[in-house]
């Protein structure tokens, strides 16, 4: 004959238990618990793909927007459409911040204790974790993998109220990165021969462009820029092989920007055709070949470039070729990723502070109502931290 212990079932009331032969009421009371310890530990599994799946929803949604709306750029630029291409600046800025705030809400109802102590946020942290290799997983294989890490980390901080650092539940990686070799980059520049007339090599060049058929005197634009190369080569190399431009056309303001280099032997030198579209139709404005006026194109002092690149990483690896000291944030954050320039410009001053012992300094200058102003004289960045309270 079965024993039967007393208990209570799930809503509190007595119930019956049955106890099978040699069975103790503790035995089945720690069966019990395996039980419902496997069926919390498969539910954590659910949530954690679930959240894992939502988190490259949501990347994806936002990177998707992002080009959507730089696909615009061109037609705004064609119609002479100047509000609308600010608009449209405007717009694409808030993509990001919209979709990561979305995306936080929806985890911290599904993770209430995130960012808590005690038991349950731990357990949050442990689902964490597993949200981490399932976005992993995703996204590894992605043409923009490094702005997904930075998606990630901007929602992971907003959850689990992250103050510094968090090691075990950020993509945390302090040391050198890989950009796409020349090779690998291929497919976002396209190279002409440039050892006969260099007029027909940049005539090539307006031609293949997406506003190759829009050029109000596309030989004379082409016989023009030529004069310039020539000359520029004539003063610093002894001949030119090739010109590799970059497919994607850059938009910023009223301007277009046909982005090359010149190549001769293992010589790399900028070549960029700032292009207008004014009352005379549309042509080329000018040519820049040198390093300091193309990084000051490239630079924070100025709005964000507009252009297609679903493989950012390649198209950064081309501009740091002409561009060897431009730091890789003020790149990204130039083709609008500024999220991701955020965190390349955290990570080259952290890497500095290793190794450097200078000390940070207020800088130089009358003391402001505003904000605090300080620098550390060895790395070229000024920081502002903009107080609580001020006069």
């Amino acid at each position: 004959m079965s024993n039967v212990a007393l208990g209570t079932n799930e809503f509190g009331n007595p119930d019956l238990e049955t106890l099978e032969p040699g069975e103790t009421s503790a035995t089945k009371t720690s069966t019990a618990g395996r039980k419902y310890y496997s069926l919390a530990h498969d539910a954590d599994e659910v949530l954690a793909a679930e959240l894992s799946s939502l988190l490259h929803e949501r990347f994806v949604t936002f990177h998707t927007e992002f080009i959507e709306i730089t696909q615009r750029a061109q037609q705004r630029f064609l119609d002479r459409d100047w509000q609308g291409h600010q608009s449209d600046a405007s717009e694409r800025l808030k993509v990001h911040t919209r979709e990561v705030n979305e995306t936080v809400d929806i985890c911290q109802d599904r993770l209430p204790a995130a960012g808590t102590d005690g038991a349950k946020g731990k357990q949050a942290r442990s689902t964490w974790l597993e949200v981490q290799q399932g976005y992993v997983a995703k996204v590894s294989d992605r043409n923009d993998m490094e702005l997904a890490e930075t998606f990630y980390n901007s929602v992971t901080r907003r959850v689990f109220d992250i103050v510094g650092l968090d090691r075990e539940l950020e993509f945390l990686w302090l040391g050198p990165t890989a950009l796409p070799s020349g090779d690998a980059a291929a497919d976002e520049f396209e190279t002409f021969d440039a050892t006969g007339n260099t007029a027909d090599a940049i005539k090539a060049m307006l031609q293949s462009c997406s506003l190759g058929e829009h050029f109000a005197d596309i030989d004379r634009d082409a016989r023009l820029v030529a004069e310039r190369i020539d000359k520029h080569i004539t003063e610093t190399w002894l001949g030119l092989h090739a010109i590799d431009v970059l497919k994607p056309l850059f938009f910023r303001n009223r301007g277009a920007y046909l982005v090359g280099r010149l190549r001769w032997i293992n010589r790399i030198a900028p070549c960029i055709l700032p292009i207008v579209h004014d009352d005379r139709g549309v042509h080329v404005d000018a040519v820049l070949m040198s390093e300091g006026s193309t990084s000051r194109l490239f630079s924070y002092a100025r709005s964000y470039m507009h252009v297609l690149c679903e493989r950012p990483a390649a198209m950064v690896s081309f501009l740091k070729s002409m561009l060897p000291v431009k730091p890789l944030a003020e790149l990204y954050t130039t083709l609008g990723y500024s999220q991701h320039g955020k965190t390349n410009l955290f990570r080259a001053l952290y890497r500095h502070m290793e190794h450097s012992n200078n000390r940070f300094e207020r800088t130089r200058g009358a003391v402001g109502m505003v904000m605090s102003v300080f620098a550390l004289p060895s790395f070229n960045v000024v920081f502002k931290v903009i107080k609580d309270r001020f006069p």
